[in-house]
């Protein structure tokens, strides 16, 4: 059994930091409920603790430590304080510390000072870069994609760098990302359906993955082989991105800049001057030069209670094939019913990030365990399946 590779497990510090992360994931009763039940994520609803982190923490060490036994294995012993303080500055906050920082860590005569490391790196900026760029590479990954002008990472890192620094709980920021509306450039949240090139179908596949920890995409062309998901389980949840509503829209260029914005005015001049020398009058010639703007595309979502346009179906039809025929499905529970005022990816933001669902809470458990720990207690830290068991299940219930 191999949990975690590293020897700063028994310093409880890191364990509390895991286990405030993961315990801060809701903020509200759910409203309304929904009715959930235990599934293939080996998990079901469960209530929020009351104990503090340093009790997780502890609890987590008696369990884990008995799993040690159980299996025979001896843990390598503590770590030093000068592994600790190099291990924790690159796990919270991505760097190494500084000559100085290592000096007045080691120096501290503190018994708590590794808990109180660990609680101001929490608070400083660099946690705020650091776990931005963590999500930013699970939830967008890296480069420009294919896109381009449909896609632009940087205001996405920036986005999520100031969820981090305000503390915006994760259930906030999750709605916010899966409901986002605009452009790229005018809503940086839109990166994340702009990566996937606003296709249901990936969508589907990247949101069950990063917020629930189930690979669905599996069951995209054929029922899974293993696993109790069907093909039509993954149309009904690409059914909640049946209804994006596509645009083109011009790209801001005043926020590159005004020498970028002057730039792209004199080249519109300079298009209108060459198509009136070929005798174009100057007002179809303007007309015409701002066709050729910078473009990319705007999305929004035809609400529940929307009359839907023949000409908007027949290309999800063209596009989709039986996805857009299917009816939004969250994944193994109810069948959604499209209602006034609410579009389908409200409702299926309110089901994830209720705090009844045994999907959400667990996957983001396990993945801050595995970002701290090496190795999460499912692992791989998205991949949830019967086979592909908890190592320690008391520990993951207990995050």
């Amino acid at each position: 059994m191999r949990l975690a590779h590293r020897s700063t497990f028994a310093g409880v510090s890191l364990l509390a930091a895991s286990a405030v992360l993961a315990a801060a994931a809701f903020v509200a009763a759910p409203s309304p409920p929904f009715a959930f039940a235990g599934d293939a994520t080996g998990g079901s609803a469960l209530a929020p603790s009351t104990k503090t982190p340093r009790e997780v923490a502890a609890d987590i060490d008696q369990l884990v430590v008995s799993a040690w036994e159980k299996e025979g294995l001896k843990p390598a012993p503590k770590c030093s304080d000068a592994e600790f303080v190099r291990r924790a500055y690159l796990d919270i906050v991505g760097t190494i510390p500084t000559a100085l920082e290592t000096d007045d860590f080691l120096s501290d005569p503190s018994s708590r000072k590794r808990e109180k490391l660990v609680d101001d790196l929490l608070a400083s900026p660099g946690y705020a870069r650091h776990f931005a760029a963590q999500w930013s590479d699970v939830l967008v990954g890296n480069g420009t994609g294919d896109q381009k002008r449909d896609f632009v990472p940087g205001l996405f890192l920036q986005w999520m760098e100031k969820q981090f620094a305000s503390d915006r709980p994760y259930a906030v920021w999750v709605k916010e990302l899966l409901t986002a509306d605009g452009s790229p450039y005018t809503n940086s949240a839109v990166n994340f359906t702009a990566r996937k090139d606003f296709s249901p179908t990936d969508l589907a596949g990247a949101v069950s993955k990063s917020f629930l920890g189930v690979q669905i995409q599996c069951a995209q062309c054929h029922d899974h082989p293993y696993e109790e998901l069907t093909q039509k389980d993954f149309q009904g949840f690409s059914a909640f991105w049946g209804r994006l509503w596509l645009k083109q829209a011009e790209i801001p260029v005043d926020m590159f800049g005004a020498r970028f914005a002057a730039q792209m005015n004199d080249r519109l001049d300079k298009q209108v001057a060459e198509m009136v020398k070929t005798g174009i009058p100057e007002a179809e010639a303007r007309i015409r030069a701002e066709r050729q703007k910078l473009r990319t595309k705007e999305v929004g979502d035809l609400a529940g209670d929307a009359k839907i346009p023949k000409a908007y179906m027949e290309g999800k039809l063209k596009g989709l094939g039986e996805a857009s025929k299917a009816e939004p499905k969250f994944l193994k529970a109810a069948t959604y019913q499209d209602r006034a005022g609410e579009t389908r990816r409200e409702a299926l933001a309110r089901w994830i990030t209720d705090a009844s669902n045994p999907y959400t809470a667990r996957t983001l458990a396990n993945r801050t365990w595995g970002w701290f720990l090496g190795r999460g207690i499912v692992h791989p830290v998205d991949d949830f399946n019967s086979v592909n068991v908890p190592v320690v299940p008391e520990a993951l219930d207990l995050l």
